[in-house]
């Protein structure tokens, strides 16, 4: 996967909403892209995980 330049500017936080966790994505410039694909890694100390989502 190629990295996004539209994303540059963008900040990543978790956060906490009604006892659910969520990545918050916020950016200080508008975004005129169409999607933007984003690679997770979650990981463990025995465990990890990586998925893709547009």
């Amino acid at each position: 996967m190629d990295f996004n330049l539209a994303l540059l500017p963008s900040q990543f936080a978790i956060d906490q909403r009604n006892g659910c966790e969520f990545v918050r994505v916020t950016s200080s410039q508008a975004m005129n892209e169409p999607f933007v694909d984003l690679l997770m890694e979650l990981g463990g100390t025995k465990s990890r995980l990586v998925r893709e989502y547009t």
